[in-house]
């Protein structure tokens, strides 16, 4: 079995509960006509957003990763991982709103 999240969004609301059918914050059930349902929590469609952008995104910006490295060399950058995961994490949510 596969399922296929790339319809989902980080701002998809199937309903207009708060709460959703789990009684968790951001769970969103979504409905079809067999009166099944799936709850899809915010955090889900975060990863679905993320996931979706990691898809979009070229495998190698070489031109991206050779500034980096000039910039290392020549000790003009110093990077950190906290900052580069903050970065990535910033692009994501501002794309996806």
């Amino acid at each position: 079995m596969r399922i296929d999240v790339g319809g989902l969004s980080p701002n998809h609301r199937a309903t207009q509960s708060g709460t959703g059918a789990t009684g968790r914050p951001g769970a969103q059930p979504l409905r079809e006509s067999g009166g099944d349902s799936v709850t899809v929590s915010a955090r889900a469609r975060l990863l679905a957003a993320g996931q979706a952008a990691l898809q979009d995104a070229p495998e190698v910006r070489s031109s991206v990763v050779d500034e980096a490295r000039a910039r290392l060399r020549s000790g003009a950058a110093v990077y950190d991982g906290q900052s580069i995961a903050r970065a990535m994490i910033d692009t994501i949510t501002e794309d996806a709103t």
